[in-house]
């Protein structure tokens, strides 16, 4: 048993590691790859508008990477810069799309904006440093896609059944992304995120009138 429990020690070791390693070598026009393929998946985009967007959002991570290295131990002055920054090249952004897509990039703006908030509370209740924040912040704008897109799979739904699948789904999406999320922080910080987790839990049912 003991055994067993430092192996999986040393894999969780080694998991966070690895991310951490592999968010540090990634450079501002490595990370603006990674979106703009996002985007496309997400908008359709064409090759025109792909080859427009890499340029910008190459600049706006590279703004991004200065203000954290500027701020590395204040989350509050990061959030408030970084939000400045985003704001500005979101409409670089909208300029380059057509109606239809900018109607469909709100959306992600929107779930984007939520994601956000929750991540600055993060940064300030865990004390993220910014390896970590580098770290976390694709992790969860990943999993707040996956789960959007879930809900408007299921938004025609009406029978108990279907939403109970629905929830099913999500569930399964929160587990994957926990573990990657795990492999980042320290014992502490998991057992900060474990509570604000609770509290959330607890909001929803709050928000649904829903009692024990």
């Amino acid at each position: 048993m003991r055994a067993q429990l430092l192996k999986a020690v040393l894999v969780c070791l080694l998991v966070a590691t690895s991310v951490l390693a592999q968010t540090e070598s990634k450079t501002p026009a490595e990370k603006a790859s990674k979106r703009v393929d996002r985007l496309k998946a997400q908008l359709n985009l064409s090759p025109e508008q792909t080859a427009a967007l890499q340029p910008i959002l190459e600049q706006e991570m590279a703004e991004l990477r200065a203000i954290r290295e500027k701020h590395p131990s204040d989350a509050a002055a990061r959030s408030k810069e970084m939000k400045t920054v985003r704001e500005r090249y979101e409409g670089q952004i909208a300029a380059v799309l057509t109606p239809e897509q900018q109607a469909e990039w709100s959306k992600i703006k929107e779930q984007r904006g939520k994601t956000v908030e929750r991540f600055a509370e993060l940064q300030s209740r865990l004390k993220l440093t910014p390896e970590q924040s580098d770290a976390l912040q694709p992790i969860l704008e990943q999993e707040a896609e996956e789960l959007r897109g879930i809900k408007e799979k299921h938004a025609s739904d009406t029978s108990r059944g279907d939403k109970k699948n629905m929830l099913s789904e999500m569930k399964g999406v929160q587990e994957r992304y926990e573990g990657q999320i795990a492999a980042v922080l320290t014992s502490n910080q998991m057992s900060e995120w474990k509570k604000i987790k609770a509290e959330r839990r607890e909001e929803i049912k709050q928000s649904r009138g829903i009692g024990y």
